[in-house]
């Protein structure tokens, strides 16, 4: 993975080989920190960052439900997040803002502590490897249960959620899978590890909704926007592990993944030739991203 020379610390360009955090950084012990993924993409108008103002104002409320008080406007930090894209040569990166409690008193209570913000890229070409962008991605339903609402927020995209994740990924690779799905604790389906599921039936488009206990995804957003304009029937509802298993079609939507057929679930196949909507959905998505579609410019934040 190649990361970029330069990060944004506190509101100072540094050189990323010569920041270290302290063993002593309170978000460490307790993972109270809130974090975004946010996608640079070559585009017509060159260089643009996806729905760049949607994924720091998902930050800024991560971060209040963590009681991390961003010394920061959002405009300060769309800003800074070019500003990074810029001083790293402009390519099509991969931004990380990270908001953290830092090195304080160690406890529960971490109101004394203060708060650090950085912003970082990398370049991440194929999340899911080469085989998950060209012939799909294999899923098992993992064992592990989503962390549900009452435990903790899950529309908050904070890195406690993310040991859950962990979980129930490393389950995945150990079955010979690239990806799982999670249930919630009612049996219905959830999400994936890093990413929101969608499923086609005859023809109409699925996915769980936010009470599921998911993560309210800047692309799953993209998607039921898109299939609205596309006239293609779409319903944020409870799936069942009955309906998922007998989709005609499911792919996975993250701004890590984009868009991502799913080709076997729990030695179930699905054959991408006849995943029409999703074919439709993706080429559409990717006219967006690459500026062809003028009704969605705003969602582009040129560099």
């Amino acid at each position: 993975m190649e990361f970029g020379s330069k990060l944004w610390l506190n509101g100072q360009i540094l050189d990323a080989n010569k920041v270290s955090a302290s063993l002593f950084t309170y978000s460490l012990h307790y993972s109270t920190a809130v974090f975004e993924g946010i996608r640079c993409f070559k585009a017509k108008k060159g260089l643009i960052v996806f729905r760049l103002k949607e994924h720091v104002s998902r930050l800024f409320n991560s971060a209040k439900e963590y009681n991390l008080i961003i010394p920061y406007t959002e405009t300060q930090i769309i800003e800074a997040c070019k500003q990074v894209v810029r001083e790293n040569g402009s390519k099509d990166f991969y931004i990380r803002p990270l908001v953290y409690y830092g090195t304080g008193a160690l406890g529960l209570n971490a109101s004394g502590n203060p708060v650090e913000t950085a912003i970082m890229v990398w370049m991440w070409p194929s999340y899911l490897g080469k085989e998950g962008k060209d012939e799909g991605v294999r899923c098992t339903v993992s064992s592990w249960r989503k962390i549900p609402n009452e435990s903790l927020p899950q529309y908050a995209k904070c890195t406690a959620n993310y040991a859950n994740s962990s979980l129930a990924k490393r389950q995945a690779i150990e079955r010979g899978y690239e990806e799982a799905i999670l249930l919630n604790t009612k049996g219905t389906v959830a999400e994936c590890t890093g990413e929101n599921l969608f499923i086609v039936e005859n023809g109409n488009l699925k996915t769980p909704p936010l009470s599921a206990g998911i993560l309210e995804g800047i692309t799953r957003d993209s998607i039921i926007t898109i299939a609205k304009k596309l006239n293609i029937p779409v319903a944020e509802t409870d799936i069942t592990t009955e309906e998922l298993m007998s989709a005609d079609e499911a792919f996975l939507t993250g701004t890590a993944a984009g868009l991502k057929f799913v080709s076997e679930i729990d030695s179930r196949k699905l054959n991408v030739k006849n995943a029409q909507v999703y074919e439709k959905l993706k080429n559409f998505y990717n006219r967006v991203i690459s500026g062809q579609e003028s009704d969605f410019d705003e969602w582009l934040d040129k560099v």
